[in-house]
């Protein structure tokens, strides 16, 4: 359900792409990478699980999605949030997805293959064919694949209940394929298209010529000619075979199962049909989009001017014009304004960026008087061998202060006090102080002080946030340490000062 050849003036174009697609399987030519965004279901929540979103090249069916990053790896998502990269470190150059399948094209020219439900992918069959030749193009449907190899032979296989995997003899080379719900598409060197399999809704049939690139879905087809305009035709119950008179010349086009989506030559992109999700409702503001997917409630774009202001994504951040705080290639405001990174104070920046709580000054440092604690906890106390642990949850935004402190592996029956400093003591390794390590230091606030029975306690308490609590707006934001002081009532552990600390926390405060 996505597009694989651009539109142009003439056939050498469509041949060009073809010999790039050889080219990348051997390994010679690497794709473009951009910043991957969707519109529709969950908006940019359907893509913020990924552990990038800069990628060469993405594809969907119906619930399922998959992209090939910029590494060169296979990642597959869908609906329930699940993320994963099912082929491991192996590199791709193009992928197909079905209704339970995804086919991932490697670097030699074979097929890399991954089914989410065994029973229903043994049924169809949709492993590749053992005697598969080198490719230049996979597509999958719903349950059926098909393949163009580097011989110009169409290869189909899988659910074939509407003849959709019966190739037929063609009166020309083929140049590229399209998989649809249960209907197959072959774009041929004279410009012209043949259709096999399901045609209930005419989806197979098309009657004109001059066809430079071609797209199928559930039960609709559609197709990019020379001189970009585009043709639909099949099923139209929601509109997807619509085209806008308003449309312009384009170079792609991608079908959903109900709606249509076409990338315009001047990068934008355009959806029309069912649009119960705001899958047709792509932002205007987004250019130099470079790939195009389309799913059942969503449309997928990759795109390298994603801020819309005509310069490429990559010249910015190669020339630190814009932030890129959490370092993942994509612009914050960018994945921000998009919805693909949450920003819950408003200030364009990933919250991922701003949740900065970094735990220092532990107790197996060798500095605690008593003993060794546990790595990322306080020096020992009477009762937890390991050490008091200091923790924080949620985001220290002063416009959407969440943070909370806990802290754990107490004696069960203290006294404890939570503080804020300016700085961390000796540069962060603390000094040795009664039973533990003093680490905070500077302009000293003491938070609270609570009684516990449980060796567990958390601050602030309902009621109260921590950046009022710590004075932060009325003193300035940027960083604040803070540790847990608490009482060791045994007489006969270690030092006679009975008190002892947790570790410390470097928390940076943004508005």
């Amino acid at each position: 359900m996505r597009r694989f050849i651009h539109a142009s003036s003439c056939l050498s174009a469509v041949l060009a792409t073809l010999a790039a697609a050889v080219s990348r399987a051997q390994g010679q030519a690497p794709m473009p990478a951009g910043m991957l965004a969707s519109a529709g279901l969950g908006g940019g929540s359907h893509v913020a699980p990924l552990d990038t979103l800069l990628v060469q090249a993405v594809d969907a069916w119906r619930y399922r999605s998959a992209a090939i990053a910029a590494d060169g790896g296979t990642m597959v998502w869908d609906h329930t949030g699940l993320a994963l990269r099912p082929f491991g470190a192996t590199r791709h150059t193009d992928l197909a997805v079905g209704e339970q399948h995804v086919l991932a094209l490697r670097l030699d020219g074979s097929l890399d293959h991954w089914c989410a439900n065994a029973y229903a992918c043994a049924q169809w069959g949709v492993a590749p064919p053992p005697d598969l030749g080198p490719v230049v193009q996979v597509e999958a449907g719903y349950g059926h694949s098909v393949a163009l190899q580097a011989d110009g032979r169409v290869r189909a296989w899988g659910l074939d209940d509407h003849g959709q995997c019966q190739v037929p003899a063609v009166p020309a080379a083929v140049v590229a394929i399209a998989a649809g719900g249960a209907h197959t598409l072959l774009l041929l060197s004279n410009h012209d298209v043949v259709g096999f399999g399901d045609d209930t809704h005419g989806q197979c049939a098309l009657n004109a010529g001059g066809v430079a690139a071609i797209a199928a879905g559930m039960h609709h087809s559609l197709a990019v000619r020379f001189d970009g305009s585009v043709l639909a035709w099949g099923r139209n119950d929601d509109g997807q075979c619509n085209v806008p008179e308003d449309l312009g010349p384009c170079v792609a086009v991608a079908a959903g199962e109900r709606h249509s989506v076409a990338l315009r030559a001047d990068g934008t992109v355009r959806a029309w049909g069912w649009n119960g999700h705001g899958q047709a409702s792509v932002p205007t503001t987004v250019r130099r989009c470079i790939a195009i997917a389309a799913g059942a409630v969503d449309t997928l774009y990759v795109t390298r001017d994603c801020d819309g202001d005509e310069v490429d994504d990559a010249v910015q951040l190669e020339g630190g014009r814009e932030q890129d705080c959490d370092g993942d290639l994509v612009l914050d405001a960018c994945a921000v304004r998009l919805g693909v990174r949450a920003d819950i104070n408003g200030d364009l920046r990933p919250d991922a960026c701003e949740e900065r709580s970094r735990a220092l000054c532990f107790g197996d440092s060798g500095a605690c008087p008593c003993g060794v604690g546990a790595p990322g906890s306080g020096c020992p106390n009477s009762s937890v061998a390991a050490g008091a642990r200091l923790s924080s949850t949620g985001f220290s935004s002063v416009l959407a202060d969440e943070l909370l402190l806990r802290v754990e592996g107490l004696p069960r029956a203290t006294s404890l006090g939570f503080y804020q400093g300016t700085a961390a003591m000796a540069g962060g390794a603390g000094v040795a102080w009664g039973d533990g390590v003093r680490c905070v230091t500077g302009s000293i606030l003491w938070l609270g002080r609570v009684r516990t029975q449980t060796g567990v306690c958390a601050w602030p308490p309902s009621g109260l946030n921590m950046s009022t609590n710590g004075r932060i707006a009325a003193e300035g934001l940027g960083v604040r340490y803070y540790q847990v002081w608490y009482r060791d009532a045994d007489p006969a552990y270690c030092t006679p000062h009975r008190h002892n600390f947790s570790n410390a926390l470097r928390v940076e405060w943004v508005p």
